[in-house]
């Protein structure tokens, strides 16, 4: 029984640094993160004033 737990465990945690990994991933290679457009939507503002 112990074994099929620390299988179980070991599972959970490649599991989770999988997700976190693609979770990464992804929102390095997507473009205009929020706070890019926020930096931008701010120097428009400050630009018009």
């Amino acid at each position: 029984m112990s074994l099929y737990i620390l299988k179980r465990f070991l599972l959970m945690i490649l599991t989770l640094f999988g997700v976190m990994f693609i979770t990464f991933v992804i929102t390095q290679f997507v473009p205009g993160g929020p706070v890019k457009k926020l930096m931008a939507q701010i120097e428009g503002r400050g630009a018009t004033i």
